[in-house]
């Protein structure tokens, strides 16, 4: 018990104490229990020297729970004779935090004879932090869902154009030019749509032109090749009937032998006739391939067989053509109509061999490459200009002085049909190399 300023400072004077709710008073007796006034202050110089002693500190109820906790602030006042504040965790959890202040309590001397401790409780400010944080929380992450759908709702008034111009512009790329987009808003994309719709309406109407002016200059170039191969056999065809006409006034055995030698003539450009006639028809009415799985390595096993004792006798003396082949050592399927194959490989072997009249070396291959076949013919014949080459598959051209242009556009319409490609690579002197790839089949 403590006597300052006439009043007896016990648990009967904290409890007489108005507390507000949440509010807790204690206080800490700096010197020992049930001494005189005398007593304490002849001792307080040498208690506010001594350690903390928690069980010095009460309330209205008696010993407070925690009461290390209050050390620091106790201490604090003690030492400077001053109020000390802060925040004390009894716990750890932040609700039972509270706001403590230390009061020191002096006597005449101005020694500090105890500590009255005054703490409220945070509990409730917690709360309402945690109240607005979460409401924090609420707002921002609308915040964020209505920027994400608002952002969402620009894409897709923005974008969505776009792409489909992009969609649009692909398929135009691939061959469809009747493609159109929506053209909704007067914004700059609605006037992209608008000005893209008309673009495509514009290439219809010059594919249009184009397609008929191709389709003329078509039947003229084969009118004029026409014109121009049959004129050649005719020429002679006119002098024969001529002159069997002339000799019917010979001799019986003069007119026999002109007659023996014209009908042979006669017969000779009448065959030339229909292998003109024939090309052109041939040409005309390519007939589509009947596929069967097959090996590329016979397809050129075949032709070499076919062809390779004609190359023994072709050219000049000691000068013949060799042939060279290399295939793959594993299979190499594919889809094809063995027939046409054999056929345009026929007519890339034949025009090597045309162009080498005095001998080289003929070159076949077959590998595989990935998921495609490669097939190669090559010469070392007299090789064409980058000019020829970009023309040489154009129905009707030919670098040759007797020729319908017709074989090479065939082999090209056969790889074609059989979804492959074909390519030449060749330099003026260098001889000439056709690249054949189709598409490889699963085993």
């Amino acid at each position: 018990m403590k006597l300052i300023g006439g009043k007896r400072l016990d648990e009967s004077f904290l409890a007489d104490l108005p507390v507000a709710p949440g509010m807790q008073i204690c206080l800490y007796s700096v010197t020992g229990p049930n001494q005189s006034p005398e007593a304490n202050e002849a001792a307080a110089t040498v208690a506010n020297e001594a350690a903390f002693d928690p069980k010095r500190l009460v309330s209205a109820g008696g010993e407070v729970v925690g009461a290390e906790r209050y050390q620091p602030l106790i201490d604090s006042a003690r030492q400077s004779g001053q109020p000390a504040s802060g925040i004390l965790y009894l716990t750890g959890r932040r609700e039972d935090s509270v706001s403590a202040t230390a009061i020191p309590l002096k006597g005449d001397p101005g020694d500090v004879l105890a500590v009255l401790t005054v703490a409220i409780s945070r509990s409730g400010m917690v709360e309402a932090q945690r109240h607005i944080r979460a409401i924090a929380y609420g707002v921002a992450a609308g915040g964020i869902l209505l920027a994400i759908a608002f952002s969402l709702w620009i894409a897709a008034r923005v974008s969505r154009p776009i792409e489909q111009l992009a969609r649009a512009a692909e398929e135009v790329a691939g061959g469809k030019w009747e493609t159109r987009v929506p053209e909704g808003g007067r914004d700059e994309v609605g006037v992209l749509a608008r000005s893209f719709n008309h673009m495509t309406s514009q290439l219809v109407s010059q594919r249009e032109r184009l397609v008929q002016t191709e389709r003329v200059a078509a039947w003229r170039e084969l009118a004029r090749r026409l014109a121009h191969e049959l004129k050649n056999p005719l020429f002679p065809l006119q002098l024969t009937v001529e002159n069997l006409a002339r000799s019917r006034e010979l001799p019986e055995a003069e007119f026999d032998e002109v007659f023996n030698e014209s009908t042979r003539m006669l017969g000779m450009e009448i065959a030339n006739l229909k292998t003109i006639i024939g090309r052109f028809s041939d040409f005309s009415k390519m007939p589509k391939p009947e596929l069967e799985r097959m090996d590329a390595r016979d397809a050129i096993e075949r032709v070499r067989t076919l062809y390779e004792a004609a190359g023994a006798g072709a050219g000049e003396q000691d000068a013949k053509i060799h042939f060279e082949v290399e295939l793959s050592t594993e299979p190499t399927p594919m889809d094809a109509d063995p027939e046409l194959l054999h056929r345009a490989l026929s007519n890339l072997v034949l025009n090597a061999m045309d162009a080498m009249s005095e001998g080289g070396t003929l070159s076949l291959s077959a590998k595989a490459r990935g998921d495609k076949v490669e097939i190669r013919v090559a010469d070392t014949g007299q090789g064409m200009t980058p000019e020829e080459c970009e023309r040489l598959f154009t129905p009707y051209y030919t670098t040759k002085e007797h020729g319908t242009g017709l074989g090479l556009a065939i082999v090209q319409s056969v790889v074609a049909d059989h979804a492959g490609t074909i390519a030449v690579e060749s330099r003026a002197g260098g001889g000439a190399v056709f690249v054949i790839t189709l598409p490889k089949a699963e085993l």
